[in-house]
């Protein structure tokens, strides 16, 4: 696959859905064209998070509601909403009783974003958690050396925040299985 750059004309791999970051679904998985030989430690981690916000990108029920406004934490106070943002909370690992096992289970907390002046707009929040939960929940992420075997929600809450503008956030907790 020939490199892409961005929507914005950026090279910045959050700026690219699926199909612009070379990606193609197979079988229901999602594979990803660029880098050769695996990946370890850090690097993992921006895979994973280049595949998450790839496949965000590539829902229509999401980009139909926040277009490209997929970015890590924090959210900017002069960002438009509705929008998502993403961290990575943990990376639990498993062991057995001699030696570690080499699956990880990093949790990524997913934020969507929403007005919170009216209770129509604060909708647009649990809108935009449901349309995420069905791009992820219960996928199969791999490309560049690294393979997400699945992917399950966790958790899921509701806030309110008043300051310093109202905003509606509905926070998911994916965890990632990988083996390392």
């Amino acid at each position: 696959l020939e490199p892409c750059s961005g929507r914005d004309g950026s090279d910045d791999a959050q700026s690219l859905s699926c199909a612009e970051f070379g990606a193609r679904l197979v079988g229901g998985r999602i594979i990803v064209a660029g880098r050769s030989g695996p990946v370890a430690g850090r690097e993992r981690v921006i895979v994973i998070e280049e595949l998450l916000v790839a496949t965000l990108r590539d829902s229509l029920d999401v980009t139909a509601l926040v277009e490209a406004r997929i970015m890590p934490d924090p959210l900017l106070q002069q960002t438009t909403v509705p929008a998502i943002t993403y961290t990575r909370i943990s990376t639990p690992r498993s062991h057995t009783y001699e030696l570690r096992s080499g699956f990880a289970l990093p949790v990524f907390q997913i934020s969507c974003w929403a007005d919170g002046s009216t209770e129509m707009q604060a909708k647009k929040a649990f809108t935009l958690g449901e349309a995420v939960r069905k791009a992820l929940d219960g996928t199969t992420l791999s490309g560049n050396g690294c393979v997400v075997q699945a992917v399950f929600l966790e958790d899921c809450r509701d806030l309110f925040e008043p300051d310093p503008r109202p905003l509606y956030r509905q926070i998911l907790d994916f965890q990632f299985q990988l083996v390392t």
